[in-house]
């Protein structure tokens, strides 16, 4: 896991751990604060704005959020990448590795009945825009399973999850989508679609 993405998720679960603790004792944010600093020595920022906290690097950079009103990280290449239909955002990563750019999008689909659905129309969405999907797996079914695919564009590659609570209505299931700067020694010309 990437340095960043390491310090925001211990920031977050103390945060997450903190914020439950603190509504239970009627406690402030200072805490959490003093929590957080504790736990990753200073190396990381809390903004927290209604329900949405946004976690960032000591320099600024870098972003998590997560929480109602996550928005999408105002760097993510809108114009290249689509986004998937059907699906809300729940938390969001932006960040940088040895110089490229890398980004991690969580998405909450109400109905895992639906999260076959959106992850096949994303898939298309992705090919419309002219990505070539390189890999797919699916395990499961009715939204319960497991399913994975990978999508290489020209500037972009993509590799999407999705996982459900067994396909019944009313079972929340997740989306995550991650998005790298395009890495050309992995080019290949083969395709490889695997069910089961």
């Amino acid at each position: 896991m990437h340095g960043f993405a390491r310090r925001a998720g211990a920031a977050t679960a103390v945060v997450l751990f903190g914020l439950g603790v603190l509504a239970a004792c009627g406690g402030g944010s200072d805490a959490v604060k003093t929590a957080i600093d504790k736990a990753t020595n200073g190396k990381v920022k809390i903004d927290k704005n209604g329900n949405q906290i946004t976690i960032r690097d000591k320099n600024g950079n870098g972003t998590f959020s997560v929480g109602g009103g996550t928005e999408l990280p105002k760097d993510f290449p809108k114009g290249d990448v689509p986004l998937p239909k059907g699906a809300k955002l729940a938390a969001a990563i932006s960040s940088e590795q040895n110089g490229k750019q890398y980004f991690v999008l969580t998405y909450a689909v109400e109905n895992t009945g639906d999260l076959s659905k959106v992850a096949d129309n994303y898939k298309s969405a992705l090919q419309d825009a002219g990505f070539k999907v390189e890999g797919s797996m699916n395990l499961g079914g009715n939204g319960g399973g497991f399913s994975a695919f990978t999508a290489k564009g020209s500037s972009w590659d993509v590799s999407v999850f999705s996982s459900g609570g067994g396909g019944s209505k009313g079972q929340q299931g997740g989306l995550q989508v991650s998005v790298t700067t395009h890495d050309s020694s992995s080019d290949s010309s083969s395709t490889t679609d695997t069910t089961g």
